[in-house]
């Protein structure tokens, strides 16, 4: 056979071919995989899993009632006996199922970009396809109800199995057409502009490279999982084909999850959630009004035991139930009702070790940043304040030894 030029495509039968199965695109004896010529695609996308010399991944399709999605397009130069052999060894190790993936999304992509400048006027700016998501970014907000009517019009687009066309035009042909989109360094070139149409360009027409279904039924589903206030605009996630049927199923199964240990169901479950929220800020508000009457408590309880040490009342303590957040409080309080100065030292167990704040009346002697320092140093803990408020924390704990040792210590500051 001659050369394959640019404008020559090779049909290679597989009625029987032992490679037939393995290629998990359901050949029929009948069908047939088409190898388009790599100038008319303008892909540049080398195999991503081997292949011979002379051959460039283009587009993964199939000749069917499915329409195209398989197809490789090949270098000019390389004869039909060589590219018949070369395109078996690549068949081999082709990831058909990611490509029918990625050709989805794109197609997807297309569908709601067309759409959301249809219906609202809003552009694309920026697409994203991850290998478990994909996003768009448009310039204009989407609220809630145009979400559900953008989503809606999508799935319609998809039911109605609409055609996918393309054309192939001068730059500067493609810019005197009525296009959603066509990038600003294409519209002045002499050289060929792929464009596609999806049914005529009643949904979606713009330049592009990438693969896409022969009609929109081949998408399957579109679904917009999230959508993200995006500088000034909105960011969609979305999944289509087999990634929005099991995006459906996770979230069904973690819903169903959620409402059974709510005892409700999952149409209830917003407002079991909204219940349980109400429930705890009540519980913490109850816990907090708690926390202040056993500060007032304890307060009056430390100060009458309190140690005074040159007209400072001293007091160093340890709480075995209380938490960090139970000495703010205290301490506040104890600064509130002492009629003397006051140095107050208090420990709590935390997670993993010791918790500590110290306090002091104004104008007392002894700076709690000093006094932290001296803690710290004496407990390898780590902290810092000012020279009225000091906190920190030791990874062990703190003994009655040590206790003594700090209370002694601070009256020594205060006598000095």
């Amino acid at each position: 056979p001659a050369a394959v030029s640019r404008e020559t495509s090779v049909t290679i039968e597989f009625t029987g071919h032992e490679l037939a199965p393995a290629l998990a695109l359901g050949l029929a004896d009948d069908d047939a995989i088409i190898i388009i010529a790599h100038q008319l695609l303008h892909i540049e996308e080398r195999l991503d899993k081997g292949g011979g010399d002379g051959l460039k991944l283009a587009q993964v399709g199939k000749q069917g009632q499915h329409g195209l999605f398989a197809a490789l397009a090949v270098q000019v130069g390389v004869e039909a006996e060589g590219v018949n052999m070369g395109l078996l060894a690549v068949l081999e190790v082709l990831d058909v199922p990611a490509r029918l993936d990625h050709t989805a999304q794109h197609t997807g992509e297309h569908i709601l970009s067309g759409l959301a400048f249809k219906l609202f006027g809003a552009h694309n700016v920026g697409f994203h396809m991850a290998k478990d998501y994909c996003t768009i970014d448009l310039d204009r907000f989407l609220d809630e109800a145009e979400l559900i009517r953008l989503q809606l019009a999508a799935n319609a687009a998809v039911q109605a199995d609409l055609p996918i066309t393309f054309q192939t035009v001068s730059g500067t042909e493609a810019g005197a057409l009525p296009l959603r989109k066509l990038a600003d360094k294409l519209s002045n070139t002499t050289e060929d502009v792929r464009i596609v149409y999806i049914d005529g360009g009643s949904i979606d027409s713009c330049t592009c490279c990438g693969t896409h279904f022969a009609s929109t039924g081949s998408v399957g589903a579109i679904l917009i999982t999230d959508a993200q206030k995006y500088k000034g605009g909105i960011r969609l996630f979305f999944s289509c084909h087999e990634r929005a049927i099991r995006h459906s199923i996770d979230e069904h199964r973690i819903l169903t999850s959620l409402a059974r240990r709510f005892s409700t169901s999952a149409a209830e479950l917003p407002t079991a959630v909204s219940k349980l929220q109400s429930d705890l800020s009540s519980a913490r508000q109850e816990i907090k009004s708690k926390s202040l009457l056993i500060s007032e408590l304890l307060a009056c309880t430390l100060l009458s035991d309190a140690r005074l040490v040159s007209s400072t009342l001293c007091i160093v303590k340890l709480f075995d139930s209380l938490t960090a957040s139970d000495l703010k409080p205290l301490s506040d309080r104890l600064l509130e009702k002492s009629e003397s100065p006051l140095v107050a030292l208090l420990f709590c167990k935390g997670a993993g070790g010791t918790e500590y704040r110290m306090v002091c009346s104004p104008g007392v002697k002894l700076s709690m940043r000093d006094l932290c320092s001296a803690v710290n140093a004496a407990l390898d803990g780590k902290g810092g304040g000012s020279p009225t408020f000091a906190q920190g924390k030791s990874s062990r704990s703190v003994t009655s030894d040590e206790l003594v040792m700090l209370e002694n210590y601070i009256a020594s500051v205060l006598k000095s």
